[in-house]
């Protein structure tokens, strides 16, 4: 007999595809609903000016974020505008896209730990209160969140094509490796106002994994006699960023600084105290139990299967956290964080899915009813659907999410 929550995930994700479909039309839907309930704060208005300059004089002095600017002014330029209300729709429209799309590369990196798990990965985005308030604004961090997830996604490729190395891959790596390093480059001179270049972290900590988790297999790359071109390719190309990376990071940056440490435990709370159950997908449970659970569950499935995928999503949560709550010196806004959800989504999404696997594998038939209650009943306790389903909801003035993140 089949066990019956995993045959729902399971059947091999046969209609993936249409599955994943519905996921985006539910995050899009959350995310598009009255998107202009709220009135635009500090930071939107110099976005909407920079298109409104853009239009006008063919230029702004507001450059952070540029290419964001760029793309709304060609979606004002093509539609009818009447009212102000309209102009500030239209504007958010692309971070309701942006963000909706990030289901995608989210989905892939989860897949890699297991396909079910892209599956949950990409559902737990969707609904996530936190996501759909950070794509109803006129910011770039829904836009740069996507950017990442695909330059991530092509490094984890990139990784494959190197442990698996054949000489016919080269122009795939030397092609993966050109756009990480023009990311690089956009990301620390072109765009260097903006929070894109937190990605530049992402790629650094999976690339110290990689080092950590498939050592072996880098040898037998190098001591490959036709990888040797490509390794010299591969060098400077990387070097090249690596070296205005580390130039960045020790010129004065009014906003970090590696001499001085800060206790900012407030962006902690965000992920694992109860205060934030608003902003994630948890019920009020007395302090943290509910994501560290889930956590934990995660990480003894990962260990006992030899997961190493697992650790790779692992690792980019802990160093950003790590690098948010001591070295970042800024006012503390839950936007700022909001680079990790991805990853933290995958992180639950993997104990859930370990959760309800194991319960129902590692028990004999005799037991099978009762742990199916056990496991229905701790997702119901743990996760409230309320949080998602009011976000769009949420008026101005509120003590709500969306004002926390805006505020």
């Amino acid at each position: 007999m089949k066990d019956k929550i995993i045959s729902i995930l399971n059947k091999k994700i046969k209609n993936s595809h249409l599955l994943l479909f519905f996921i985006f039309l539910i995050g899009f839907i959350l995310r598009i609903y009255n998107l202009t309930i709220l009135p635009p704060y500090t930071d939107e208005y110099n976005h909407l000016l920079a298109v409104k300059n853009i239009i006008e004089d063919g230029f702004t002095d507001y450059d952070r974020a540029y290419l964001l600017s760029i793309i709304i002014k060609t979606i004002i330029q093509n539609v009818n505008l009447l009212n102000f209300d309209q102009f500030l729709f239209w504007s958010r429209v692309p971070g309701v896209i942006f963000s909706s799309i990030s289901i995608f590369p989210i989905y892939f990196l989860g897949k890699k730990i297991k396909k079910e798990i892209g599956i949950i990965s990409a559902f737990l985005w969707a609904i996530s209160p936190w996501s759909i308030g950070i794509a109803r604004t006129i910011r770039e961090y829904s836009l740069y969140t996507l950017i990442i997830l695909i330059i991530l996604a092509l490094t984890v490729n990139l990784f494959d094509l190197i442990k698996r190395y054949n000489k016919k891959n080269n122009f795939k790596i030397s092609l993966t490796l050109i756009i990480i390093s023009f990311f690089f480059f956009y990301s620390y001179i072109i765009d260097h106002l903006s929070t894109l270049k937190i990605g530049i972290a992402i790629l650094l900590i999976s690339f110290i994994y990689f080092l950590i988790f498939h050592f072996k297999k880098i040898g037998r790359f190098i001591k490959t006699p036709s990888s040797k071109k490509l390794l010299i390719f591969l060098i400077f190309f990387l070097s090249i960023p690596t070296l205005i990376i580390i130039i960045k990071i020790f010129l004065k940056n009014p906003h970090f600084s590696i001499l001085n440490i800060n206790n900012n435990y407030q962006y902690l709370s965000l992920f694992f105290c109860n205060k934030s159950q608003v902003l994630n997908w948890w019920r009020e449970i007395p302090g943290c139990f509910t994501p560290v659970l889930f956590l934990l569950i995660g990480l003894i499935w990962s260990f006992t299967n030899k997961n190493k995928d697992y650790f790779l999503h692992l690792f980019i949560f802990l160093g950003l956290l790590i690098f948010y709550t001591t070295f970042l010196e800024r006012y503390f806004r839950p936007r700022y964080i909001s680079y990790l959800l991805p990853f933290y989504s995958i992180l639950i999404a993997s104990g859930l899915y370990a959760l309800i696997e194991n319960l129902n594998k590692k028990v004999n038939k005799k037991n099978k009813i009762f742990y199916l209650i056990l496991t229905i009943a701790i997702i119901y306790l743990s996760f409230n659907p309320k949080n998602s389903v009011e976000a769009p909801f949420i008026k101005d003035g509120s003590p709500s999410r969306l004002v926390r993140l805006q505020s």
